[in-house]
């Protein structure tokens, strides 16, 4: 934040610094506007953010181009990233934390080996749950009749519960990380 007084252009609510009798961006009046720390209520974005989302769009557009199965991938993979950074920093600003541009791309890449750890767990214990539930059926095949479907059950069962103990301490590690990084200075 500025230690400046700064005013608000009511037409377009641009910030106005200094004794200016018209908005510099709209030209409208500025008469009777009061001076003070206020800021839009409305959410707005810097110039870093805009070209944050203007390289994010470039490279996902660009892969999906040119490789189409890697630009979807990266595309579900950045999708979730830019929404957390985006939060994160809202509520960093919403504290009165001044982010520079080099905190949000220091962010933004935390955020994106957060999201590849998730989606590589996540893949990891969906393979695994597949491995055991195809030994389990592959192993009950035969003339055992009944007991195929109670091994059917008790895979899916086992897998469940494995999925758990799997994601149990990634959502706590998540939960962490999100409040340790909203309150970071």
């Amino acid at each position: 934040m500025s230690d400046q007084t700064e005013r608000i252009c009511p037409q377009c609510g641009a910030k106005q610094l200094g004794a200016a009798e018209k908005c510099w961006l709209c030209t409208g009046g500025l008469a009777g506007v009061a001076q003070g720390p206020a800021t839009p209520d409305r959410f707005s974005f810097s110039l870093s953010t805009l070209m944050l989302i203007i390289t994010l769009a470039s490279v996902c557009l660009g892969l999906l181009a040119v490789e189409p199965g890697l630009g979807v991938f990266v595309c579900v993979i950045l999708m979730p990233v830019f929404i957390r950074t985006a939060i994160v920093l809202r509520k960093r600003e919403a504290q009165g934390m001044d982010v520079p541009p080099s905190a949000k791309i220091s962010l933004f890449v935390a955020s994106f080996f957060t999201a590849l750890v998730v989606a590589m767990v996540v893949q990891g214990a969906a393979f695994g749950t597949f491995c055991l539930v195809c030994l389990t059926t592959y192993s009950a095949a035969g003339d055992r009749g009944e007991l195929e479907t109670y091994m059917i059950i008790v895979s899916f069962l086992v897998a469940g519960g494995v999925t758990l103990l799997i994601a149990w301490p990634l959502g706590i590690w998540i939960r962490r990380r999100y409040q340790r990084d909203t309150t970071r200075s």
